[in-house]
């Protein structure tokens, strides 16, 4: 497993990406706007979500940049 300052992911996430992480890791629902859609995806692609039946959740790799945005922060 990468330590929270190697996620390659942390260096090319947007805001509104990161802001979804957030969602996410707390498990609540993010606002219906109209760019959601390609922020999710965008998400997915990077391997920080997956997609479950009822939900999306953090992926393992998303858990590591989630730390590595709050130890930064």
């Amino acid at each position: 497993m990468t330590t929270p300052t190697e996620s390659p992911a942390l260096n090319t996430l947007t805001v509104p990406e990161r802001i979804l992480l957030f969602y996410f890791a707390s498990g609540t629902t993010p606002p219906k706007t109209r760019k959601i859609g390609k922020t999710i995806e965008g998400l997915i692609i990077k391997g920080l979500i997956t997609r479950e039946p009822d939900r999306l959740t953090l992926t393992e790799l998303g858990r590591v940049t989630l730390e590595a945005l709050l130890s930064v922060s």
